[in-house]
């Protein structure tokens, strides 16, 4: 029991510290943020963020982990979800993505920097390839139920699968340059339901 309590107490220090992190990255950019300021801004010392996370570097990883994990998650479950068409689980995972991305603006600032920044760093390269394969190889089992279903024609399901990918990024980042003309909420569904429509 008291391993359990200890494991419970990480856990919660680690979401304190990235919510901090999060508001003070969306702040200040990370390469002005300093570790003093995330520290103070979750009200513990230094030395306790430097217990969970050994540098900024590791606590921007840990950020971004945290965001692609929740995601990867959402999408995860739509496998086994049985009940629902293809399309119908697609557009659940386009609205929750949506809704995560108004929810928390600041995530995108954040994983733009972290884009920049694995330009330069092969480790984040790497982890974002990671990333990529994995939310690929989600998308392609998906597409290959809505064919064996017979809800899709056969298609190829890789090439589909990385469109998928291709129109959802593509679209965040215009957004994310222009907020005031792009809105996911009205914009983005109906995009995607035509190109789901049209594997049919």
């Amino acid at each position: 029991m008291p391993h359990k309590k200890r494991e419970n107490i990480q856990q919660e220090r680690q979401a304190q510290i990235l919510e901090a992190a999060s508001r003070i990255f969306a702040e200040k950019g990370l390469s002005d943020a300093r570790m003093e300021d995330i520290a103070s801004a979750c009200g513990l010392s230094k030395g306790t963020v430097y217990l969970y996370y050994k540098n900024k570097d590791d606590l921007i990883e840990g950020l971004l982990h945290a965001l692609f994990s929740q995601l990867l998650t959402h999408l995860q479950t739509l496998l086994t979800q049985n009940t629902l068409s293809v399309t119908e689980r697609l557009m659940s995972y386009v609205e929750g993505t949506i809704t995560l991305m108004e929810a928390d603006g600041s995530m995108m600032n954040i994983a733009y920097e972290f884009y920049a920044i694995a330009s330069r760093r092969s480790t984040i390269r790497d982890y974002l390839a990671g990333y990529f394969a994995e939310y690929r190889r989600v998308l392609q089992d998906l597409f290959a139920q809505g064919v064996a279903s017979g809800e899709y024609a056969q298609i190829d399901i890789s090439q589909t699968a990385i469109t998928l990918i291709a129109l959802l990024e593509g679209f965040t980042l215009l957004w994310f340059t222009d907020a005031k003309t792009i809105s996911p909420k009205h914009l983005l569904p109906p995009v995607i339901n035509q190109f789901l429509t049209n594997l049919k």
